[in-house]
């Protein structure tokens, strides 16, 4: 009898992106968590759920003309197995923090998550290649991100969608309790 938890290994390309709507929050907000808060005590999962799915739909609600929550979908029925976000935040201008505290308001990524059923299958890289529409629809030539240098699958995924090393965060670098550092990606448009 076959699996059907698991989603069809054929149908790795028959995803579509669309915009995230608010009928996407609970299972967005389970990919979220089962990706970044997956270490966390059990006693916490559901306050993490809570406060995730809160401030996302929050932002759905929004009509901020700079932000958007990509969601790939499947094709087998539609839900969202992948989300990510873009919006305009500041970003640094020079490449020294300690010298420069200039900044400029510029496109960044956030909560780029796969559902761990659907990873390894190009959905991210979909994802990050849809999102270069927008910022262009928005008028801007660059994109930004943070990844922990530790992150190496996440590093060779940016580094294959065009995105490079703009700056190394001293700040995060201070953190007792990790030996990561934060680097700050950038991707030119044009």
């Amino acid at each position: 009898m076959p699996d059907h938890t698991k989603p069809n290994q054929n149908k790795s390309s028959s995803f579509q992106i669309r915009l995230g709507q608010q009928r996407d929050v609970p299972k967005v907000t389970h990919i979220l968590v089962t990706s970044f808060y997956h270490q966390c005590p059990q006693w916490l999962y559901p306050l993490a759920v809570w406060s995730i799915s809160l401030d996302l739909g929050v932002r759905l609600l929004d009509s901020n003309p700079y932000y958007a929550c990509l969601v790939a979908t499947s094709g087998i029925n539609f839900e969202a197995i992948a989300t990510l976000e873009i919006s305009i935040r500041p970003i640094p201008t020079n490449h020294s923090y300690w010298l420069n505290w200039e900044t400029s308001q510029q496109p960044y990524i956030s909560n780029l998550a796969v559902h761990p059923q659907w990873r390894r299958k190009g959905i991210a890289l979909k994802l990050l290649t849809a999102v270069d529409q927008k910022v262009r629809s928005w008028g801007f030539k660059d994109i930004y991100l943070h990844v922990l240098d530790s992150n190496k699958e996440a590093l060779e995924l940016y580094k294959l969608a065009g995105y490079r090393i703009y700056k190394v965060d001293p700040e995060f670098s201070l953190n007792i309790f990790s030996s990561s550092q934060r680097l700050l990606l950038q991707k030119s448009i044009d």
